[in-house]
């Protein structure tokens, strides 16, 4: 537990989203290129389509030896998974929720933090139908690495599935109302 809180105490720090001359929210990494989540956020909402199955997009901002930051969108709940890592998430945009086995869902609005230790099942997705949904995710160790030509490889345990998530109430009337359809 002493792991997970020095973990959170370094992702706070370094989570924080600052300000970069009026423009908006961005992460700037040590001697390296300012992100700006506006812009990153823009394009990977523009690569969702549900017509063509595409439901998530991500990038990796940064990575080091002990953790990876990365930005993903999403605009369906992805199945009940668990990850080898301890996860910080915080949602950018939209209105989200993590459908967990302890509770019927929490939800997250802008600027909101869910800290999951690691082997924890959890889901995220939109609440209902009110758009899509823009997180930044650290893990803690990194969840891959670059390789030699700057391209992120994630790691082969990534995202591993589990059982256990509980959906909220309006998600068990939708998939109710589908099988009947």
């Amino acid at each position: 537990m002493a792991r997970l809180s020095n973990l959170v105490s370094v992702l706070l720090a370094v989570s924080c989203v600052t300000i970069s001359s009026g423009e908006g929210p961005s992460v700037t990494v040590y001697d390296g290129p300012v992100a700006d989540f506006e812009s990153v956020g823009k394009r990977l909402l523009s690569e969702l389509d549900s017509s063509k199955g595409i439901f998530h997009a991500n990038i990796t901002l940064w990575a080091t030896e002990h953790s990876s930051f990365h930005v993903f969108a999403t605009n369906r709940t992805e199945p009940c998974h668990y990850h080898p890592r301890d996860t910080v998430s915080t949602t950018i945009s939209g209105h989200g929720a993590f459908r967990v086995p302890y509770s019927t869902f929490v939800l997250q609005n802008p600027g909101d933090q869910f800290v999951i230790p690691s082997g924890m099942a959890h889901a995220f997705g939109p609440v209902d139908d009110n758009g899509p949904v823009l997180v930044s995710v650290m893990w803690s160790p990194p969840a891959g690495q670059w390789t030699a030509n700057k391209t992120w490889h994630w790691a082969s345990d990534v995202s591993i599935p589990a059982e256990g998530c509980r959906l909220a109430e309006f998600e068990v009337l939708n998939r109710l109302q589908l099988s009947n359809s």
